[in-house]
């Protein structure tokens, strides 16, 4: 699957596929549904208030790729340029925040079949936040493009880590 991201010519559909192939080793690595903490212990929460879990694409791919990197992440490890201080406190906050906007990206190629904003003059205001969110990554000044290219490449490095872990049965 992850040779096959290659073969995508378009690097939204590659991402989707690595994003997949994560999801896929995760759903391996945690078959039942076990709660997702934060650094200091507090369970992560949805929206609604419920709290995340390993059956959710974020809490999965995040506790996964915790994993990969045996529980002590590096400063930067997996995660996109951000021209400004992320809100995150500590290496592991900052990958939640980024797990999201990899959830936020697949979730927007898998239901709308792609990445890229739709021809027409009018934006709604799912996409201006969707862009926005996106636009926090990559190069100062950068656009939702730039923030995806970031993005794009930090889910390449975490995919290939992920695959490397395996194969040595770390994970």
């Amino acid at each position: 699957m992850y040779s096959d991201s290659f073969v995508e010519a378009r690097p939204d559909h590659q991402f989707l596929r690595r994003f997949s192939l994560l999801e896929g080793i995760a759903g391996g690595v945690f078959p039942t549904a076990q709660p997702v903490l934060n650094p200091a212990g507090a369970p992560y929460l949805m929206p609604g208030g419920r709290q995340y879990t390993t059956d959710q694409a974020r809490g999965a791919v995040y506790s996964l790729l915790l994993q990969v990197a045996g529980g002590a992440l590096h400063p930067g490890q997996f995660l996109a340029q951000r021209p400004s201080p992320s809100s995150g406190t500590s290496p592991e906050e900052d990958l939640w925040e980024e797990v999201g906007a990899w959830v936020k990206i697949r979730n927007t190629v898998a239901h709308e079949g792609t990445a890229q904003r739709a021809g027409g003059n009018s934006v709604s205001a799912a996409r201006q936040s969707f862009e926005a969110s996106l636009s926090q990554y990559g190069p100062a000044g950068g656009t939702w493009t730039t923030g995806f290219a970031a993005l794009a490449s930090a889910l390449r490095s975490a995919t290939e880590s992920t695959i490397y872990a395996v194969i040595a049965g770390r994970v």
